[in-house]
């Protein structure tokens, strides 16, 4: 028999994936938790015209790349927990999308409170040393060489219902966590789910950080290549700055939500709403078998309605073709985790279909130059044309119609 968290899934006819289903192993703990009194009192929170975060001018976060130094700071967590200095935590990803057919997580940014000010009038003294492990904020945790040790030293502060995790936008990074590392979040707070509940002209962080902070976003590093090591100082900062106001941010909108006319609109609401992005649960991409009609026409699948078939010029053999091709770069795309135009763009897959090339010589003057995996796997994809072309005709034949075989060139 089944396990009592597996279930059986019906997927439409176009979806090539798993019949079965694994539940999210910390479900109950989601949906039961209460929230822990300080989470909805808001008495204690200052309502400031802007918030403001004291740091050096050359606090780029505390670098976290070894192991010694990741259980330090999760030992810290766990001690602040403990002694109530600690209930919440902001938290951020950054990841790597190009050349990599699922992606991975390639840095994590971690902020915690910054200690009372008051006593030396809001600004914090020069120190000789940096911010280290012990008396640092921001954390930026290198995702690539600490991937090891993140389930386990990290794993039980994100999955821990008395530390609240602020996270804004959190529907890509959950799932992320728990692609990358077995790591689940358990009591969350997503600002952008705030930021929707009050209605903000924008649910974006930039937004937040213009209202509340006068801080103007750096859109710079959005699409860098964070598996840079060293990584410069202005990517470190522009990682830095997206936890580094995030709890300051996350009173403020506390105060508006408790604040606000409708009874619907409130922390609860939102704790509750994060409940949700909590819930999301990692998928593998499926893969959907009529994908190649996105390759024809410009992505725009229109079809005969007498056939069935796509409107294009491609024969009924070329189109077998487009279709075996389609299905051979995922499955290469997959196994060499690379992505899929990395693998063969669109626009070769259709030239290859077309004409349907019997010869790797052939096919080196249709695709020139050849990407690095269409040249080392030739030998599949002219097979792929052969057997899928093949296929096709011998349908057409015994069908008594079709369009007659396409170009073959030798």
């Amino acid at each position: 028999g089944e396990e009592g968290d597996v279930t059986r899934r019906k997927h439409s006819p176009d979806v090539d994936a798993p019949t079965y289903h694994h539940d999210h192993p910390y479900r109950e703990e989601i949906e039961a938790l209460e929230y822990r009194p300080w989470q909805l009192d808001v008495s204690g929170v200052e309502r400031k015209e802007r918030v403001t975060v004291q740091t050096e001018e050359d606090d780029h976060g505390v670098w976290i790349g070894d192991e010694d130094d990741l259980a330090k700071l999760a030992e810290r967590i766990a001690e602040g927990q403990r002694s109530g200095e600690i209930r919440e935590i902001a938290l951020d990803l950054e990841a790597h999308s190009h050349r990599t057919f699922a992606g991975f997580v390639c840095l994590i940014q971690l902020s915690i409170r910054r200690p009372e000010l008051a006593a030396e009038g809001g600004r914090r003294r020069r120190s000789d040393s940096p911010p280290d492990v012990a008396t640092g904020c921001d954390f930026l945790i290198d995702a690539l060489s600490l991937r090891h040790a993140v389930p386990a030293l990290l794993g039980p502060v994100l999955s821990s219902p008395d530390v609240l995790k602020v996270m804004h936008g959190a529907d890509s990074d959950v799932p992320w966590l728990q692609r990358d590392f077995g790591c689940y979040v358990v009591n969350l707070f997503d600002t952008g789910r705030a930021s929707r509940a009050l209605r903000f002209p924008s649910a974006g962080l930039a937004y937040l950080l213009r209202k509340y902070a006068g801080v103007e976003a750096d859109k710079a590093h959005q699409l860098s290549d964070w598996r840079r090591r060293p990584l410069p100082g202005d990517m470190r900062e522009y990682a830095a700055s997206d936890t580094r106001y995030l709890l300051e941010i996350y009173d403020q909108l506390r105060l508006e939500l408790e604040g606000h006319s409708s009874p619907e609109v409130s922390v609860r609401s939102v704790l509750d709403r994060s409940k949700q992005v909590c819930l999301i649960r990692y998928e593998k991409t499926p893969f959907r078998p009529s994908g190649y009609l996105t390759v024809v026409d410009g992505g725009r699948r229109r079809r005969n309605k007498g056939s069935g078939r796509v409107t294009s010029d491609l024969s009924p053999q070329q189109e077998a073709a487009l279709r075996a091709l389609y299905d051979w770069r995922d499955r290469t795309a997959r196994r060499e985790d690379e992505s899929t135009q990395y693998v063969c763009s669109n626009a070769a897959l259709l030239r290859i279909a077309s004409n349907r090339p019997a010869t790797v010589a052939a096919l080196q003057r249709l695709v020139n130059p050849l990407p690095p995996l269409v040249m080392r796997r030739s030998q599949e994809i002219l097979d792929a044309v052969r057997v899928s072309s093949s296929a096709a005709e011998a349908a057409a034949s015994s069908g008594g119609g079709g369009d007659g075989p396409g170009k073959e060139e030798g």
